[in-house]
């Protein structure tokens, strides 16, 4: 079947000047990038900021934001995978250690030596503690172990086959705010060990 009528002169298509890594602009509208942008922790924070604003404005008005939670999904675990690849790397450094991490995506496979060496700065931490975060992380990594169930709905390989969500609901307020408190312990034991790498 053919189209024959045409689209109108006036679509907001891309004009021949618009580019879109543009460094020029004013101040409010221009970010510099650099700035804390090239760590780890910088962009696990950027990911975890994102995520948080996708939540709120679906909180704030949920209706016709559903689309935003897939996203703010996938957003909460870079935040995690980044933060925890960030502890290793600073938390073996602070113990003179090779500052490394495993090209790894799997959330429990991180967090297992990442609890040893947080441990190690930190002995007296309750195992309740330890056991609620570990909780946490085994939750996410059951729901998505490769990073892959929130970023595509198919795959490139095995003929396209198709990625289902794993889950069907998603009370949006209770991840946002279990999220607070996770990354207030993640954040307080980067600090913690900056303050030993000083």
């Amino acid at each position: 079947m053919e189209l024959s009528e045409e689209f109108p002169e006036s679509a907001p298509w891309p004009k021949p000047d618009d580019q879109l890594f543009r460094q020029d602009g004013d101040c409010q509208s221009v970010a510099r990038l650099k700035i804390g942008g090239e760590s780890l922790y910088s962009y696990a924070i950027g990911y975890k900021k994102a995520g948080d604003s996708l939540a709120m404005r679906f909180l704030e008005n949920w209706q016709g934001n559903e689309f935003l939670i897939i996203p703010m999904i996938f957003l909460y675990r870079q935040y995690l995978e980044l933060h925890l690849k960030e502890l290793l790397v600073s938390g073996r450094s602070s113990l003179g250690q090779a500052a490394d991490f495993e090209d790894i995506h799997g959330l429990s496979k991180l967090w297992k030596p990442c609890q040893t060496i947080l441990a190690e700065h930190w002995p007296h931490e309750p195992s309740e503690t330890w056991g609620n975060v570990t909780n946490l992380i085994k939750e996410f990594d059951k729901l998505d172990g490769g990073s892959f169930a929130f970023r595509y709905p198919y795959t490139k390989k095995t003929q396209g086959r198709k990625i289902t969500v794993p889950i069907d609901r998603l009370d949006v307020r209770n991840i946002y705010e279990v999220m607070q408190r996770l990354s207030a312990f993640f954040e307080a034991h980067s600090d913690g060990i900056d303050a030993c790498r000083q």
